[in-house]
């Protein structure tokens, strides 16, 4: 007896191949029409025999097989089995169609719409009912079929944009394993007796191998003259950044000019036989309160034009924004990678902003990550039983460093932050220079091979638009970054159809992947079309005239797949559990600033990190007091992460004993090791000499990164008249030991002098001199300051020019201009100390 019966259409025979082949890999018996035929046997009695000799039935639902006759016959054999007992009917639904009434009151398996883990989960449901471990719906009556019952899920078409033709296609295979056929439909039909067309097919045709044909409307778009204006009047407000408009309803400025786009596309390519039947499906999935998935498939020469802004003739809301449409861009490229990794949901920010000649205007970076860090706050408290989403920071954005980064790590989502151009991202090199990347080598240099990110997001400007042909070379393609990441294998890529401001692009960050980190099921399309609506819900009532009314930016982003949508992971599957680099913890007096709440500096930290993972043995920060040395000194730290180590820090006087009091303390924190534990009680003994236990702790040096800072360190030297020097001569002799002794250890110092040390052991160090915030960097800063904030920009550059560009001095002044209210914890602290030694009460 074999396990089970399968009964199909014969269009449906290649689906049922590799269905068989998967159930005999999970230890199943199974038998099909194909595999009965032989030659002189009587195909009635076979197929009857194997459905007796069969202890479950699986019915094949399609459109076809609900109107073949040979699988009516079959259905009633199993109905009746079934309801005698004898035999158990599983259906198992390859497209969408009314499941007959009977099989409704079963156990069923959808696996028409579901693909990676969700469509693998279902295959396992189906084996274990196989099995016997899914218990039977109790029978309900046996009736014809066509009971008006549909799985509830979304409806699903592709829109087929060219030149000559506009096609919609519907009742598309999206399983594990795709098939999109194309019908040529310009061969005239003719109808033969009984219903059957010259192809030999009835209904939906079937090709010479038997597979099935999608329904499809066809007719010739209309382009007009009025669209290409239009378009070109688009770009040009886009261009100049005019986003203005005269009210929050879209009215006005860019707003109008999108809305009239988008009824003129509709009116060139919709009006016809697509256009009806787009109308048709958008008022089925209405009846149905289900959702319609959209992809639209855009020739390369028409790629560029403005479809988000796409409206349907006769209707007044752009599809992009219609509830329950979710519409994207679809790319031909074949099948779609399987990533499977898993929960909970992991992003790789990379944030790249380089400096010199082409670099642009200054990205506020830090408010971005701000706004994406904020966005997943809830989800990476966890709840419900569910972990914690997983954010780790690139703040410098190289090639080489995303990488590195994807071969340490699997991400879900990979989130590109810098200036872009048609067909390129300007990302940075070793240097800080901007290293202007396209497809290609962003594909062989950046992404490893076997090792995907289901959603790669490009936050910059026209990402999404094709290159001209004046800057297309050998690396930048033709074709946009987002279509031509999307065919070399990303299975999907958000990108930019225009410029953005950094306002609506934070925004959009932070909405999406809010939606992608708290629902049950994280997939990228309905996350990315909600995030889409609710940003443009929440301008439209805002107080007409405000700045984010006026941001009228919904039509930018666009989202390209490769295959269909899919869930970025299973939430089902388990969640791994992923340790987060831990933050440094540094003595009471270093001030460490949240990640994003620091600004600026990044060739300062791109050359001091440089030379702290080199061979060097450390670093020197120097300069005025205010100046920011101590927050660049942390920044550093967090910035270096498991290569900085272990972090031992002292502020202001200090002395051999004391540090390495702090070093033994830091090793019995972090290990448990006896042998180190040990180590660690020498170190901390006083009665041995310092050069003695800084000797025996050379021997863990070797092995285990040290990071020892020295922060405020000017409290340590003394002016003899013409140099700086230290004061405690034990201290200047630790401090060369330190650089001199061999291993892995480092040393940062902050302060305000450079000073000498014994047998020149300072020049060892990477000396800097820590200068004034320019004043791109301090507008970052003030952008952070309410009470500098809130002044007009000529105020702003005279407290820039009058404080000097001190990041300190400027915090001090925006909390006195708040009457007190200082914008972090340390500056009130110190503000209030420097009032009270001048006796000030207030």
């Amino acid at each position: 007896m074999s396990d089970a019966y399968i009964s199909h259409a014969p269009r449906d025979a290649e689906w049922v191949r590799w269905l068989a082949d998967r159930l005999r890999a999970e230890g199943l018996e199974v038998t099909y029409g194909e595999v009965l035929r032989s030659p002189g046997a009587i195909v009635v009695e076979v197929i009857e025999k194997a459905i007796r000799d069969a202890a479950h039935g699986i019915l094949v639902l399609s459109r076809a097989s609900l109107t073949d006759p040979w699988v009516r016959q079959a259905y009633a054999s199993l109905v009746r089995r079934s309801v005698e007992g004898r035999q158990r009917l599983i259906p198992v639904l390859i497209e969408d169609v009314e499941l007959p009434e009977f099989a409704a009151d079963r156990f069923w398996v959808d696996l028409s719409s579901v693909d990676g883990h969700d469509h693998d989960r279902r295959l396992d449901e189906l084996v274990r009912a196989l099995r016997g471990q899914v218990p039977e719906v109790v029978p309900g009556p046996v009736t014809r079929p066509g009971s008006g019952i549909r799985p509830e899920k979304p409806r699903r078409c592709v829109l087929r944009i060219s030149p000559d033709e506009v096609t919609l296609q519907t009742s598309l295979y999206e399983g594990a394993m795709p098939i999109s056929r194309h019908e040529d439909m310009s061969r005239p039909k003719t109808r033969e007796p009984g219903g059957r067309d010259a192809s030999g097919t009835a209904g939906d045709r079937l090709s010479p191998d038997g597979t099935s044909r999608q329904a499809r409307a066809a007719h010739s778009p209309a382009q007009t003259s009025v669209l290409n204006e239009l378009v070109w009047r688009l770009r040009s407000a886009r261009e100049r950044g005019d986003h203005i408009t005269r009210g929050p309803d879209g009215s006005g400025g860019v707003g109008a000019l999108l809305a009239e786009c988008g009824r003129e596309l509709g009116r060139a390519y919709l009006t016809g036989a697509a256009g009806e039947a787009l109308a048709a499906e958008l008022a089925g999935a209405h009846a149905l309160g289900a959702t319609l998935r959209l992809g639209l498939e855009v020739a390369e020469e028409l790629a560029d034009l403005p479809w988000e802004t796409l409206t349907v003739p006769g209707t007044t809301e752009p599809l992009a924004l219609r509830p329950r449409v979710q519409l994207y861009r679809r790319v031909p490229a074949g099948t779609a990678p399987a990533v499977a990794i898993p929960g909970p949901l992991r992003i790789l920010v990379v944030m790249a902003a380089p400096e010199g000649p082409g670099s642009g205007t200054v990205l506020d970076l830090e408010a971005e990550l701000a706004k994406i860090l904020d966005s997943v706050e809830r989800a990476r408290r966890g709840g419900r039983g569910r972990p914690g989403a997983y954010v780790r920071i690139l703040n410098q954005g190289t090639l080489a460093g995303i990488r590195e980064a994807l071969l340490q790590e699997r991400f879900h989502v990979l989130h590109i932050s810098c200036h872009a151009e048609p067909g390129a991202l300007l990302l940075e090199d070793a240097a800080g220079r901007v290293d202007r990347v396209g497809t290609e080598r962003f594909v062989r240099d950046g992404l490893p091979a076997d090792r995907g990110v289901p959603l790669l997001v490009l936050s910059g400007c026209s990402t999404a638009l094709d290159a001209s042909a004046d800057h297309a070379s050998d690396d930048l393609a033709m074709s946009g970054l987002a279509r031509g990441l999307t065919a070399a294998g990303v299975p999907g890529v958000l990108a930019m159809t225009a410029s953005v401001t950094d306002p609506y692009a934070t925004a959009l960050a932070g909405a999406l992947y809010y939606e992608l980190a708290v629902r049950d099921v994280p997939e990228a399309l309905p996350a990315f079309c909600d995030a889409r609506r609710r940003l443009e819900e929440e301008r439209r009532r805002l107080p007409a005239g405000s700045l984010g009314a006026s941001l009228v930016e919904w039509a930018t982003p666009a989202l390209f797949l490769r295959g269909p949508s899919v869930s970025l992971y299973d939430p089902a599957g388990g969640f791994e559990e992923i340790s987060a680099p831990a933050e440094p913890q540094f003595a009471d007096g270093v001030p460490l600033r949240k990640v994003g709440e620091f600004v600026g500096r990044r060739s300062e930290i791109r050359a001091a990190l440089t030379a702290l993972r080199g061979d060097g043995p450390g670093v020197l920060l120097h300069g005025i007091g205010g100046v920011g040395k101590s927050s660049l000194a942390a920044e550093l730290l967090r910035a270096s992460g498991p290569d900085g180590g272990l972090v031992v820090s002292a502020v202001s006087q200090t002395g051999p004993d004391q540090l390495l009091e702090e070093i033994g303390r830091t090793l019995l924190a972090a290990f448990t090791d006896e042998s180190i534990r040990h180590l660690a009680l020498t170190v901390r003994e006083p009665r041995h000499e310092w050069s003695d236990r800084l000797q025996a702790l050379g021997r863990l040096l070797a092995q285990v990164p040290v990071t020892l800072l020295l922060d405020n360190f000017e409290d340590n030297l003394t002016y003899d008249g013409t140099r700086w020097a230290v004061v405690n001569e034990e201290l200047a002799a630790f401090l060369t030991a330190w650089i001199r002794l061999r291993g892995r250890h480092k040393l940062l110092i902050t302060s305000r002098y450079p000073f000498p040390l014994p047998k020149r052991a300072e020049r060892r160090l990477y000396v800097h001199h820590l200068g004034p915030l320019s004043f791109a960097e301090a507008r970052k800063l003030m952008w952070r300051l309410p009470g500098l904030d809130a002044l007009v920009m000529a105020d702003r550059e005279r407290a820039w020019a009058d404080v000097g560009g001190h990041p300190r001095t400027l915090e001090y002044l925006d909390a006195l201009l708040r009457g007190g209210q200082a914008r972090f914890d340390d500056v009130r602290e110190r503000l209030e100390d420097l009032l009270d030694r001048r006796g000030i009460p207030d």
